[in-house]
Order: structure tokens, then sequence, then C-alpha cells
């Protein structure tokens, strides 16, 4: 979320004012959209849409579900904007902040890190967290997402999935595992009352 923008809210003219003003008016955004998967096919004509009326000249580059993960991975093509979910395998920043955000060696294949970051200053401090006591390690981790998320904005959020699940009244302990989109199998338990 961006400090003080309120949600769903837009402003196409303001960010039309800051191309301008930066001298980046029209700059391309070229993004992949999948021709086989209608939800894809939709997604993309409002994505176009609202590029276009910030003021960037979106360049949608067409391709298929079979091919979408591997055209997204290489680094090579002429991607600049990659969409990616991203499910923590742990409750913490050493699970996904090196993989997303670290530099990654590769010449060809993002990895994970879909928009190609690297800085060294971050690489550095991603280090020092990692050799920091692990009770100072959950400081350490959100500070540095801070600093990278608004220093450095390399990750667009461009929606929010929500997960609606439906359970009889005598299920106790159900609730949402946020990173697989499952109820949290190990703390449901059926009531007798």
């Amino acid at each position: 979320m961006v400090p003080d923008h309120p949600e769903w809210a837009t402003d196409p003219e303001k960010a039309k004012q800051i191309l301008q003003d930066s001298g980046n008016l029209g700059f391309e955004v070229k993004f992949l959209w999948r021709t086989d998967n209608d939800t894809d096919v939709k997604a993309k004509d409002v994505l176009v849409k609202a590029l276009t009326e910030a003021g960037f000249k979106p360049v949608p580059i067409a391709t298929t579900e079979a091919k979408y993960t591997t055209e997204r991975d290489d680094i090579t093509n002429d991607v600049n904007l990659r969409s990616a979910g991203w499910g923590s395998d742990w409750p913490s920043g050493s699970s996904w902040i090196p993989p997303l955000l670290g530099t990654n060696k590769s010449k060809t294949s993002a990895g994970t890190n879909y928009e190609v970051f690297s800085e060294a200053d971050v690489d550095a401090k991603i280090k020092q967290v990692q050799a920091s006591p692990v009770d100072q390690q959950a400081e350490g981790w959100g500070n540095l997402e801070k600093e990278i998320l608004t220093k450095y904005v390399p990750i667009i959020p461009r929606f929010y999935s929500g997960v609606a699940m439906a359970h009889g009244s005598k299920i106790q302990g159900f609730e949402n595992d946020s990173n697989n989109g499952v109820p949290t199998w190990k703390n449901i338990w059926v009531s007798t009352q």
C-alpha cells in the first residue's frame, strides 16, 4: 500500500504529469499476455487502457499459457513488466527477500527475481541481516523491505487476491493460510457442542 494513498484510487493525470516532468512521457511498458486465457486477454485490455491514460506506451507481447513462464523468466527478451505471485515458504523475510530482491547471477533466467532487481547495497544488507542473531532478523527484514520498496520500488502490486472458504458451524480453528490460500489444517477441529 502506498502511504497516504486511498485504496482503489488512481490519478492518471498526475501520473502523466510525473512522466512529463521526468522526461519519460510515452515510456514503453512491455508485458506478456496469454492469448489462450480469457481472463488474461481482458486484463491486458484494461492494463493497456490504464497505462495509456497515465501517459505510458503499453506494448503487449502475445504468448500462450504453455510458453508464459519460460518467456517471463527469460531476461534476454524485451519484457520490462513481469507479473507473478509469491507465497512465502516460511513466515520470515529470509524465505522471500533474498530470492525475490537479491541479485540473480544468471545471464538468462530471472529465477524468482522477476523484476531483475540488482543493487549491491541491498545485497550487502541481505547478507548483514542473514548474519545477525535470529531474534533481530525479523526487524532487520522488515527494515530492509521498507527501504527497498520505498527507495527503489522494484515491485508494483497490480492486485490483491482474497479467499472465500465455507465451513460448517461445528468446524473450529478454521482460518485461511494466507501463504497458500487453503485452510490452516493443523488448527482445525470438530466441536461436539
